[in-house]
C-alpha cells in the first residue's frame, strides 16, 4: 500500500511558487504530530506511575495483613494488567517523529 501511494505522489509536481507553503503546511503537520504524541507520552507516563504506587500500595496492605489473600490476587493482577497496557502503550508511542528537515525532505522527495 505505501509503495502505491509512493507511485501515486510521485506523479504530482508541486510549482515553484507553492513550495514555501507546502513547507509551512509540512512543518505544521509535523509539530502537531509531535505535540499529539508528547500529550499522550506524558498521560501514559502519569498513569504508568500512579499504577505502579499502587501495586506498591496493594503489597504493603497485603503485607501488614489488611487485605486477605484472596482480594490480593484479583487486584494486583488486574493491576499487573492494567501496568502491561500502560507499558505497551509507552513503548507503542515511541519517540517523537525524526527531525523536522527529514520530515519534510522525504516529503518533497515524494512530490518533487
Amino acid at each position: 500500500m505505501h509503495d502505491a501511494y509512493a507511485k501515486i505522489l510521485g506523479s504530482f509536481q508541486i510549482p515553484e511558487e507553492y513550495i514555501p507553503i507546502f513547507t509551512a503546511l509540512l512543518k505544521k503537520a509535523f509539530n502537531n504530530a509531535n505535540q499529539n504524541k508528547q500529550s499522550i507520552q506524558k498521560d501514559l507516563t502519569k498513569r504508568h506511575t500512579e499504577c505502579k504506587k499502587q501495586i506498591d500500595d496493594v503489597n504493603i496492605k497485603f503485607g501488614l495483613g489488611k487485605i486477605g489473600e484472596e482480594v490480593y490476587s484479583a487486584t494486583i493482577n488486574a493491576l499487573k494488567d492494567q501496568l502491561a497496557g500502560i507499558e505497551r502503550g509507552l513503548e507503542e508511542n515511541g519517540e517523537n517523529l525524526s527531525s523536522l528537515t527529514k520530515f519534510v525532505g522525504d516529503a518533497f522527495a515524494y512530490v518533487c
